[in-house]
């Protein structure tokens, strides 16, 4: 035909659709070779791969694109570069190839992570719709002398598929349910865990009955680390009793990570006053203190929080050896007897 498509709807069209059908590629005029009826097919995504409320569909061309050139095509027929979080649509994805007939070279929306990122996230890369990609895992090693650049693409090798990561293999890929761990240099890892323990308590878990099981200091951090972003969600209200809430922000660090050698507060104040020798009187979590005694305050004047309820005369306390209301850091929060 003038289209440059077969004719399909001959009466000989079965002698011949073996070899049309279901190759992820539509080489009928009238759309009959590829639909609802091939293998990878979902009614839901007309016709293409389905995985919980995301529709994978194969767009092909036989120009020189890029991946930039490529999420600005999927942007504009209202998606992304294809995200696969979970170990149901990486399944998914790969089920879309095992249909092609020749090699192909498929464009996926991974690029390195943002340079504005905190510095625990150094080496992550992140998906095209900005949620950190947890499911590949890589090394600095990857990272020496490259640009910071979008870099994800697979290739699919006929007849025996073998799946190629530009971005660097993955040192170890677990999918969720799995606790996820960041050594302070911009690497992560992760522990295997079942989805019926609960999380350590330093960690928080994302939704869904098999999720990642995330630090809380990444928790109303600006980066986006659940699959469905809820770690961003409602942090005006985001309260964390027995946290260390970090200055000047959302972030909070459950007291194992204050003062562990490398900061997870935007400020890095959690690594800030660990010198120092916590008074007597008091129990301290980095620039918190509880106390149930007076003790000389104006050797503290980095203090950012105190629990004063204990202490019996707290606006006394504030008065002795010489300490005067002038002296107290304007981001102190005191907590007296109301409290």
């Amino acid at each position: 035909m003038t289209s440059g498509l077969w004719d399909c709807s001959v009466p000989n069209y079965n002698t011949f659709k073996q070899h049309l059908e279901c190759n992820l590629e539509a080489e009928c005029d009238g759309g009959e070779d590829e639909g609802p009826h091939c293998g990878f097919s979902s009614l839901a995504c007309n016709g293409s791969v389905a995985v919980g409320d995301k529709c994978y569909e194969n767009l092909q061309t036989f120009e020189v694109v890029s991946a930039r050139s490529s999420e600005e095509k999927c942007k504009k027929r209202g998606g992304h570069l294809a995200t696969m979080k979970s170990r149901e649509e990486w399944k998914a994805f790969v089920k879309l190839f095992q249909y092609g007939k020749r090699l192909s070279m498929a464009m996926i929306g991974l690029r390195t992570s943002r340079t504005d990122w905190p510095k625990y996230y150094k080496y992550a890369l992140m998906w095209a719709d900005g949620t950190v990609s947890y499911e590949t895992n890589t090394t600095q090693d990857f990272f020496l002398g490259q640009s910071r650049a979008v870099c994800g693409f697979y290739q699919f090798t006929m007849p025996l598929r073998s799946v190629l990561l530009e971005c660097y293999p993955p040192k170890q890929r677990l999918f969720a349910p799995a606790v996820v761990y960041f050594d302070g240099e911009g690497e992560f890892y992760q522990a295997p865990i079942p989805s019926s323990e609960p999380c350590p308590q330093t960690h928080f878990r994302c939704a869904g009955d098999s999720a990642y099981c995330l630090p809380v200091y990444v928790r109303c951090n600006g980066v986006y680390d659940c699959p469905t972003h809820e770690d961003e969600e409602d942090c005006q209200r985001y309260t964390c009793p027995g946290f260390y809430r970090c200055r000047g922000s959302r972030v909070c660090v459950h007291p194992d990570n204050v003062c562990d050698g490398w900061p997870q507060c935007p400020q890095h104040d959690d690594e800030t006053f660990c010198g120092v020798r916590c008074p007597d009187a008091c129990v301290c979590q980095g620039l918190a203190f509880v106390c149930t005694k007076s003790f000389a305050a104006k050797d503290y004047l980095q203090m950012r929080f105190l629990d004063a309820t204990g202490s019996g005369n707290p606006l006394i306390m504030l008065t002795n050896d010489g300490f005067s209301p002038y002296h107290i850091n304007l981001q102190l929060w005191i907590c007296l007897r109301a409290c």
